[in-house]
């Protein structure tokens, strides 16, 4: 599995991004009040699984980059 994983995070990488990559699911979650109110439903945007692991590969990258280069303020505290 991981040298498949491999050469689609390459291409990726390489700008040729996947068309499945480029849609979701909308999923109705329910905030407060009354549930015949469509004001009170917010959507959450639900990918694929592999969308999640490369949007997760490349967070690390860049928060590996960012922490190593010194770019991020000392008083940075969130998001870290």
């Amino acid at each position: 599995l991981a040298p498949c994983l491999t050469v689609l995070f390459n291409r990726i990488y390489g700008a040729e991004y996947p068309r499945e990559f480029t849609t979701s699911t909308l999923s109705p979650i329910f905030k407060k009040g009354g549930e015949s109110c469509c004001d009170n439903y917010r959507g959450i945007a639900v990918g694929g699984p592999l969308c999640k692991l490369y949007a997760n590969i490349i967070g690390r990258r860049l928060n590996n980059y960012c922490e190593g280069n010194r770019l991020r303020a000392v008083s940075q505290a969130g998001c870290r």
